[in-house]
């Protein structure tokens, strides 16, 4: 399978934040990133915070390699996060991993996501009711495609 790796780059402080994906799947893929961006309900709460404080006007997609394989992918993307970009260290990107999702996160890291996490359950009450509606819309596509 054809795997695209994508840039986000900030213009104004030019970090950056590297991902993979499909190559079939790009534009949803742009898509999902930029909406999730848009109502503040991004994962990866380092690029939120700074897409919240510089705005949609500042960021660059763009597609920085192709290969065939999850695994040419997974090397791929830690090459670019780790000795490229260094997009792993705050002032450098927005990546929480110094490698692919695939990459087993630090324990410190899975605190502060969990801690993360908690205080917006706790400081948003309508966050819960936000989550599950997303994941009935999500799970709603994709039914019928496993014979459910």
């Amino acid at each position: 399978m054809k795997y695209y790796l994508y840039k986000i780059e900030n213009k104004t402080s030019s970090k950056v934040y590297i991902g993979q994906c499909f190559a079939h799947r790009l534009a949803r893929r742009k898509s999902r990133h930029f909406s999730d961006l848009h109502t503040g309900h991004h994962e990866n709460a380092h690029l939120q915070s700074a897409y919240n404080k510089y705005g949609p006007e500042v960021w660059k997609w763009e597609v920085i390699d192709e290969c065939v394989g999850a695994d040419a992918a997974n090397e791929k993307e830690t090459y670019y996060i780790v000795d490229v970009y260094e997009s792993w260290k705050p002032e450098r990107g927005y990546n929480i991993r110094r490698g692919s999702k695939h990459t087993p996160l630090k324990d410190k890291t899975k605190r502060k996501i969990s801690e993360s996490l908690r205080k917006r359950y706790k400081d948003d009450p309508s966050y819960r009711e936000k989550i599950s509606e997303a994941n009935r819309r999500r799970n709603g596509n994709l039914s019928g495609k496993n014979g459910a």
